[in-house]
């Protein structure tokens, strides 16, 4: 164990909240919903955050969702949506409002905060239990060539709340103009 002095000296992650959107929602539900939790989340830190970034995944179909998102998070006074693309690699790199972040890298930097206890969860909270699960279901497979992918790869796992959990700790990393590795 570290000492405290040492280990005070990490950033750790509060999860306070988790929420999975049902499947099959529509993405206007999607983008009010997501409204409604931003916006209380702006009213409980008014005083105490100095500002709220909103980081969502575009890989896929998630450009058409950032597309509806902004504006109307744009009318909260929050500035900046990161469009985040995921990609192969064990890279991160950041231009003005997109993320391009390697999978190698989310899963090799979760399995570092989490082995270093620095992600803290509500243990009552049943999708905190549910996001626990995932990360023990998240999981590397390699081809014949060498490629490898990360996920959850048995049937009928997820891994949604993984990806919100790696979005939700890059802050410490794009305060620059890149990323770090």
């Amino acid at each position: 164990m570290a000492p405290v002095e040492e280990y005070s000296k990490d950033i750790h992650y509060l999860v306070p909240y988790l929420e999975r959107l049902p499947l099959e929602m529509r993405y206007p539900e999607q983008v009010r919903r997501f409204v409604k939790v931003v916006e209380a989340t702006v009213l409980n830190c008014r005083f105490k955050c100095p500002t709220v970034e909103v980081l969502v995944d575009v890989t896929g179909v998630g450009e058409g969702v950032a597309d509806q998102l902004e504006p109307e998070i744009g009318k909260l006074g929050i500035r900046r949506l990161n469009r985040v693309r995921f990609t192969h690699g064990d890279r991160a790199t950041k231009n003005i409002y997109q993320i391009n972040l390697g999978k190698e890298f989310m899963a090799n930097r979760l399995q570092i905060l989490a082995e270093s206890r620095r992600v803290h969860l509500d243990r009552n909270n049943q999708e905190a239990q549910a996001l626990a699960e995932e990360m023990l279901n998240f999981d590397i497979e390699v081809d014949e060539e060498g490629g490898a992918k990360y996920g959850a790869m048995r049937p009928g796992t997820h891994d949604d709340l993984v990806v919100a959990l790696a979005l939700a700790t890059l802050r410490e990393n794009i305060t620059g103009a890149s990323i770090h590795v």
